[in-house]
């Protein structure tokens, strides 16, 4: 019994800030200027929470926060793009001798 009350404490904060990273994205794609949530923070209080459960399985539902699926993929595309900028810089500092 004591590890599902933790399981309900940890993830009600978990999925409070879930909530408010999904609030934080709505409002960014209304208004049209970026409103940070808090990325990650609610995905792994979600996970601790279920891990800490009987029923370990469930910390799947971690996936629920945007921030853990797409701060991996922002984080590589923008490893491209600044390795994409720097060979075009190179490229661009070497001319040509005659």
């Amino acid at each position: 019994m004591g590890s599902w009350i933790w399981c309900i404490c940890i993830g009600s904060v978990g999925m409070f800030f879930v909530v408010l990273n999904y609030i934080a994205l709505i409002r960014s794609k209304r208004e049209g200027r970026f409103i940070s949530g808090f990325p990650l923070i609610g995905g792994i209080l979600l996970f601790l929470a279920f891990f800490l459960s009987p029923v370990r399985w469930l910390s799947v539902v971690c996936l629920l926060d945007y921030g853990i699926w797409t701060l991996p993929l922002v984080l590589i595309r923008e490893a491209i793009r600044n390795k994409r900028r720097s060979r075009q810089g190179s490229s661009e500092k070497e001319e040509p001798r005659t």
